[in-house]
């Protein structure tokens, strides 16, 4: 099957919403929670690890103080830096909506204890996104978490 130039624009701005995610998420010197917002429906739901499932407008994106999945990660309790690199984006269309799975390495710079900390993750998304008013976003976004582990910055505890 050969793809419309409808479709590989779709696809694109879909991959685009994907990246726009992943660069306003742990953004922590943009505290763009308006444009991580617009990223969602109304109505969306966020699925964590262990099937935990909450409501998008439940996590804070829109309130003057760090979004809910900004404040705390697991193995940091507190979170103040980091980066997030989303790869392999894959999207099946469905007319006006499609199912989407990504990859992503998250780095994670915060404090433990007291003490610098940080920790690198590999993720997966499963994404149902619906386009809506001509744009796309994400409805229903799972997180599933791949690996972790805790690197000793550079000078911690000296």
């Amino acid at each position: 099957m050969t793809d419309t130039l409808e479709d590989v624009a779709d696809r694109m701005a879909i991959t685009e919403l994907v990246h726009r995610y992943a660069r306003h998420v742990h953004q922590h010197d943009r505290r763009d929670t308006e444009m991580m917002a617009s990223c969602f429906t109304k109505d969306a739901v966020m699925e964590f690890d262990g099937g935990v499932s909450r409501r998008v407008s439940e996590l804070g994106l829109t309130g003057p103080n760090d979004p809910v999945i900004l404040r705390k990660v697991d193995g940091l309790d507190r979170v103040d830096l980091s980066t997030t690199a989303a790869t392999n984006v894959s999207v099946e269309l469905h007319g006006d909506t499609a199912t989407v799975e990504n990859m992503a390495v998250t780095t994670l710079v915060g404090e433990r204890d007291g003490v610098p900390a940080m920790r690198v993750r590999g993720l997966r998304f499963y994404d149902e996104v619906v386009r809506r008013n001509g744009e796309w976003k994400f409805a229903r976004r799972r997180h599933s978490l791949l690996w972790a582990f805790a690197p000793t910055p550079t000078g911690a505890g000296e």
